[in-house]
């Protein structure tokens, strides 16, 4: 979450060493409801040029509003490997802050 924006990253593995990526950002409009933003297969980090194209490319796709269901029981961290990695995390610091408490364990 960054502002008001739901961003999300998915990434399926095939074969043994790639990685298929895809990127989706979110609009949230209240607590129940969102309206696509971007959506990409492309490894990059969207600019806001990406954004702008992206709502011109397919402006029905973008209209759409989506629900938003928060999801209970969140799933152990201990169970997320990729927690344990650095790449994975936008912020440094907070993977230090992470990787500390993890060791305090």
């Amino acid at each position: 979450m960054e502002g008001d924006t739901l961003k999300l990253i998915d990434m399926d593995k095939y074969g043994q060493f790639k990685y298929y990526i895809t990127r989706t950002y979110f609009l949230v409009i209240d607590s129940t409801r969102l309206r696509l933003l971007y959506f990409s297969n492309d490894e990059k980090i969207p600019q806001q040029q990406d954004f702008v194209n992206f709502q011109k490319s397919q402006p029905e796709r973008a209209a759409n509003l989506f629900n938003f269901r928060e999801q209970y029981p969140l799933p152990e961290s201990s169970k997320v490997w990729m927690l344990d990695y650095e790449w994975f995390w936008c912020d440094k610091e907070e993977y230090q802050l992470y990787k500390n408490k993890k060791r305090e364990r």
